[in-house]
């Protein structure tokens, strides 16, 4: 079987090139988002190590969320002017 080459022309080829990285959820961040953003922020972590992740959660999280977090903690933001290498949207909508 030939190797699989659909990832060749993929903007995420080299993961080690990655020094930052912004998870985006949604406003008000809710579980599935907030645990979203978790979880592909150590998916971030595994193939770039070394890259610094943040979970932004434009205005904020929800009080479950809040207290989810506390299990599962990452750095989020709430607010930022800088520039990521990597921006990843999860559980938006349009």
């Amino acid at each position: 079987m030939a190797p699989d080459t659909r990832l060749k022309d993929f903007p995420f080829t080299e993961p080690k090139s990655l020094k930052t990285a912004a998870v985006v959820c949604h406003r008000n961040a809710d579980p599935d988002a907030y645990l979203s953003a978790y979880a592909i922020s150590k998916l971030l972590v595994a193939i770039a190590p070394g890259c610094e992740v943040v979970v932004a959660t434009p205005g904020g999280m929800t009080t479950l969320t809040k207290k989810l977090s506390a299990t599962f903690p990452h750095r989020t933001l709430e607010k930022s002017d800088a520039e990521y290498d990597i921006y990843v949207a999860v559980d938006v909508g349009d």
